[in-house]
């Protein structure tokens, strides 16, 4: 797993290695970890040490008090004695974790295999389990040493769907990837609708889905067409790729294997091509030139300009 800092050039280090067989990964910003799921696993990367709490590390009495009071555990006396307390806490509560079998390098969450996971909201996550053919809803806790997952049964998977391959939220709808094409699955009835059929010309065969702009449109990577598309409604668009092999860039992009995708700011979508090695990124190009016309407003209020060339008075 790496981190690229998006810069020019970019910037990328690794955050974890050995993760060959990993398929989706998911960063849960609020509680600064990465989940990453692979072969009915999933794995915890710390991205922004949040998970463990270091008693040493909490300087305040006030930050103190709150981890204790979040432990339901008394929360009066001194520094050192609210800091010994949280202590003793946390050790009993590693020995419980050797004890039960459970790991904080994973979220604990009663033995259900995850074969696809999305995000929720801040605190749950959906996950599809293919050697049950069930979709799960699961609540997370972080409890100072690692991550518990509450799980509770959420629906079946669509007729005839055998593996999930990825899953996102649109529009308080729960629209799926699988072998079978793409569905969405209402959030609040469970009613099940097919949108897409795979090798069918609209939707060869699909892989990643991601949400794309506010009116529950859904972009995807179509790895048997090298298409990147758009699905809103029943429509579909082709948003980049020629369909031919290859790896070029532009208005006239080409791909070999598009499979993962992802969605910045609703509008900004990152394609990984697995075959060539690599990140490509899509943007509106409307977008790129209300960028590079403000730069220049605000070059011109500054005065920027050539040395020796006379310049005129501009205001935002």
């Amino acid at each position: 797993m790496c981190l690229a800092d998006l810069h020019n050039p970019v910037r990328v280090s690794v955050m974890k290695s050995g993760l060959r067989d990993a398929k989706i990964m998911l960063y849960l910003k609020s509680k600064g970890v990465a989940l990453v799921v692979e072969k009915g696993k999933n794995a915890v990367v710390e991205v922004e040490r949040k998970i463990t709490v270091t008693p040493s590390t909490l300087k305040t009495k006030k930050s103190l008090q709150d981890a204790l009071a979040s432990r339901g555990l008394p929360h009066d006396g001194t520094i050192p004695e609210l800091r010994e307390r949280l202590q003793a806490s946390l050790a009993q509560l590693k020995k419980d974790y050797e004890k039960s079998g459970k790991v904080s390098t994973a979220v604990n969450m009663d033995k259900v295999a995850a074969d696809s996971i999305c995000l929720v909201s801040d605190h749950m996550i959906a996950v599809a389990s293919n050697s049950v053919s069930r979709l799960f809803l699961v609540e997370l806790t972080l409890d100072g040493i690692g991550i518990i997952g509450a799980v509770k049964d959420f629906s079946h998977y669509p007729n005839d769907c055998k593996s999930m391959y990825a899953m996102c939220i649109s529009n308080q709808t729960l629209v799926i990837s699988c072998d079978k094409g793409i569905a969405k699955i209402d959030m609040t009835t469970r009613e099940q609708t097919v949108l897409l059929s795979n090798s069918t010309p609209p939707c060869k065969d699909v892989r990643s889905i991601a949400p794309f702009g506010d009116q529950g449109e859904i972009v995807f990577a179509d790895m048997g067409s090298r298409h990147i598309k758009v699905s809103s409604n029943g429509d579909v668009e082709i948003i980049a790729g020629t369909g031919e092999e290859g790896n070029s860039d532009g208005t006239r992009a080409s791909f070999s294997q598009p499979m993962g995708i992802c969605v910045e700011n609703g509008k900004n979508i990152f394609v990984t091509d697995a075959q060539v090695g690599a990140v490509k990124l899509i943007t509106d190009v409307g977008c790129a030139v209300k960028f590079l016309e403000n730069l220049g407003q605000l070059s011109h209020a500054f005065s920027v300009h050539h040395k020796h060339k006379r310049t005129h008075t501009s205001t935002l």
